[in-house]
């Protein structure tokens, strides 16, 4: 639209001619003739804001502005569509001013306030219709979230159960887990990769009591590992770490569960044993690499609390972060976040209020699309939904050309 020709001072000659609602539209196409835009194929409502800016200019004596048809057509072409003045679109003062004296619009139309209460309320129904409506809330959008991945870790490690029940010896007999091998692991593990300084640090300070006690059992010899005694130990150990508050004690359980689980069987097993034992080995090790390489997903696994898990693993995360945690919950889920942001914006935007009685703040809601930091974060999270990102940042740009109006009638 940018690029309105000299042309254009013969609309306005002929519109003075004719003086009639139907020179603004013919004025309308020979514009957008002029930019080289299909009257024909531009939305109804972005083709009704231009005409009214056409309209408005030509009664004014002033030739159409490109800037105020683009943002009029931006304002037009939200869902609840936005009806600016003049005034509003251009963002010039003398015209706020004038608009804000006489209280009428486009020739005895409705008051100015009327239209920014009007304005307001479209602002508000934009949102709802984005997604904020019904929202779930940031603890339920969180609890939707655990309860998938606890699913899909349970899913995963019941694969893992499932081939370690069928590695065996030859008797039939569930198969013998190396206790120096598992001791050998846990020392490394539990000094994060440096035994040597086991004597001045060490996850194992951390272990609660009861773990302790059956660590040093099987160093000791006295508590005999088999894969059976394996995964009886895992599940009570995950137990204990999903229960405990301080996240050192959480850190040492889950150094030692992983020492259990790389343990190697010190039994001679047959062919179809030895099968299973590397499957099993295989599956397991996938779903620690999963959990390790996903904070969302360790962080459930260790059993996190749903009031903190939005706030550090969805609004917190990085944009790698993000990405992994939307393959692990998958689409619905990641429309079901998406929802919820909105929904969060809407609150910053109206300060919590309700929707009778808020005021949008362009400030508070474009201070969001706009942080450097979280810009990239909503990107990553609406990838797959651009549409509606592209009109949370419209509805953004036209609040932000509405907000000078509202200032000037305050200071009114």
């Amino acid at each position: 639209l940018f690029g309105v020709g000299r042309g254009i001072s013969k609309v306005i000659e002929y519109f003075k001619d004719k003086g009639a609602p139907a020179a603004a539209a013919e004025a309308t196409e020979q514009v957008l003739k002029e930019v080289g835009a299909d009257p024909a194929k531009i939305n109804p409502n972005v083709y009704s804001a231009i005409q009214q800016e056409v309209g408005d200019a030509l009664r004014a004596d002033v030739k159409p502005d490109p800037k105020v048809m683009l943002n009029r057509a931006d304002a037009a072409s939200l869902p609840v569509p936005m009806n600016l003045t003049r005034g509003m679109a251009s963002r010039d003062s003398p015209l706020y001013s004038w608009e804000q004296n006489t209280s009428k619009l486009r020739g005895g139309g409705e008051p100015l306030n009327d239209r920014l209460v009007e304005l307001n309320r479209n602002a508000i129904e934009n949102l709802n219709v984005f997604g904020a409506k019904n929202a779930p809330s940031t603890f339920d959008a969180s609890q939707k979230l655990i309860q998938h991945i606890e699913g899909v870790d349970a899913a995963a490690k019941e694969q893992v159960d499932a081939a370690y029940n069928l590695v065996r010896d030859s008797a039939g007999r569930t198969a013998k887990v190396s206790n120096e091998e598992f001791a050998t692991l846990a020392k490394n593990h539990l000094t994060e990769g440096r035994p040597e300084m086991a004597e001045l640090t060490s996850l194992a300070d951390y272990l609660p009591e009861p773990i302790v006690k059956q660590y040093n059992a099987i160093i000791n010899g006295k508590l005999p590992l088999t894969v059976d005694v394996v995964q009886f130990l895992d599940r009570n150990w995950n137990g204990i770490q999903r229960g405990a508050s301080d996240a050192t004690v959480k850190k040492s359980i889950g150094a030692l569960r992983k020492a259990l689980n790389d343990a190697p069987v010190s039994d001679s097993l047959g062919e179809t044993a030895m099968q299973a034992y590397k499957q099993a080995r295989q599956l397991a090790a996938q779903r620690f690499s999963a959990i390790e390489s996903n904070p969302a997903y360790k962080a459930v696994s260790e059993g996190v609390e749903p009031d903190k898990f939005f706030q550090k693993y969805v609004q917190g995360a990085n944009v790698s972060e993000l990405a992994g945690l939307k393959k692990l919950v998958g689409a619905d889920n990641t429309a079901m976040l998406q929802q919820t942001l909105i929904g969060n914006l809407k609150k910053t935007a109206l300060n919590r209020a309700s929707d009778d009685n808020g005021v949008f703040s362009q400030a508070a809601y474009n201070k969001i699309l706009q942080d450097p930091v979280q810009a990239p974060r909503l990107k990553e999270l609406f990838a797959d939904n651009p549409q509606t990102l592209e009109q949370l940042y419209r509805l953004g740009r036209v609040a932000e050309n509405i907000a000078d109006a509202y200032k000037a009638l305050e200071e009114r």
